[in-house]
């Protein structure tokens, strides 16, 4: 009767150690599984933010091609025009605020430009005739302007590659939400930054290198980040 007993007892043993080691072989192949779905999921995941920084990327090359063509061939046109109090005037009294507001309009009307950008070219332009008003800087007849860089601040350069516009690309490219940047060259070295938005599916330039508020009154600061 006690040989019975053990025998029975043994065989609880062996039968609980067999049911414990199926369990411990099928956790072990449900978490297989989870680290393999998690690998799949992530590597999607990769694989999809990787293309959709490449299609950005080649859309706002397109981009910005096709808004240096435009500028090139009609936007090429002075910013911030100052105007004299009167003829005889070797002084500029402040800005033209009816060519600014029809320059204003026509970089509007092109859909290139967040209303970020408008606003600070207005921002610019209200300084500047405050400054000219106040006598704080002397703009002369016939001189170069004291504010903004002494280059095209379209470009930040003097003279340009012909038809660049064709063939440049862009380098240092950052996509974050809504929102992207990137420095554009025609080689040589020469690169000029460019701060975008992206609404509704279209691009418009928000910042540019030539245009910071800051470092058209002599503030250095940073390229647009």
């Amino acid at each position: 009767m006690k040989s019975n007993s053990v025998s029975v007892l043994l065989l609880l043993v062996a039968m609980l150690g067999c049911n414990r080691q199926k369990v411990s072989e099928e956790t072990q192949i449900q978490d297989s599984k989870k680290s393999e779905k998690k690998l799949v999921f992530t590597q999607e995941t990769t694989d999809r933010i990787k293309k959709a920084v490449n299609t950005d990327s080649v859309q706002l090359t397109a981009f910005t091609r096709s808004f240096y063509k435009w500028y090139e061939q009609k936007g090429r046109k002075p910013d911030f025009i100052p105007v004299r109090k009167s003829t005889k005037d070797s002084a500029y009294m402040g800005i033209d605020w009816k060519a600014h507001n029809i320059r204003v309009t026509e970089l509007k009307n092109t859909g290139f430009f967040s209303n970020a950008f408008l606003d600070n070219y207005q921002r610019i332009a209200e300084r500047i005739d405050q400054k000219l008003k106040s006598g704080e800087e002397v703009w002369l007849v016939g001189e170069m302007s004291p504010f903004g860089p002494d280059a095209n601040a379209w470009c930040n350069c003097q003279d340009t590659k012909e038809k660049y516009w064709e063939t440049l690309t862009i380098q240092d490219f950052q996509r974050g939400s809504g929102k992207a940047t990137f420095q554009w060259t025609w080689g040589d070295a020469f690169t000029y930054a460019i701060k975008t938005e992206h609404v509704q599916n279209k691009w418009f330039i928000s910042e540019m290198e030539g245009f910071q508020f800051e470092n058209y009154f002599g503030i250095d600061q940073a390229r647009p980040e």
